[in-house]
Formats: structure tokens, C-alpha cells, sequence
């Protein structure tokens, strides 16, 4: 666990520990969403998604990362 520091520009930094578990590297696409009082971030390397999220609700249309969750982006 890490604490980190939101700078003026609402941009965090992953801690190089996590982003080494994660497999996140500069450049890499991530899926990033909020709840009530949480941020969820998603690296979408190599992943598809099926199913929802319990808690999470949103409309797929209008939501940027639907391409994502759906499989309809194109590498």
C-alpha cells in the first residue's frame, strides 16, 4: 500500500512498485472509473471484459470505454 499525492492538474503517479504488478508501462491504455469515495484504475493490456461491474452503472453508449469493455476498439 502507497499513499499518493494528487498534483494541481488532477494527475497522479503509480508508484513504480505497482506499476511493475501491474504491468503498466508509459504509454499503456488504462480503463479508469469512479464510485462513491473510490477511483478504479484498469490497465487494458491484453484484457476483455464480459459482464458488469456490481455497483458500477453507466450508459454503455455514452461511455468513452465502451469500446474497451465491448471489444470494439481496434488495435
Amino acid at each position: 500500500m502507497s499513499v499518493i499525492v494528487i498534483d494541481n492538474k488532477n494527475r497522479i503517479r503509480i508508484p513504480k512498485k505497482y506499476s511493475k504488478i501491474a504491468g503498466i508501462k508509459p504509454g499503456d491504455k488504462a480503463l479508469v472509473f469512479a464510485t462513491v469515495n473510490q477511483v478504479v484504475i484498469v490497465p487494458l493490456k491484453n484484457k476483455k471484459f464480459i459482464g458488469s461491474l456490481d455497483g458500477i452503472d453507466f450508459n454503455e453508449e455514452d461511455h468513452e470505454a465502451s469500446k474497451y469493455l465491448f471489444g470494439e476498439e481496434s488495435s
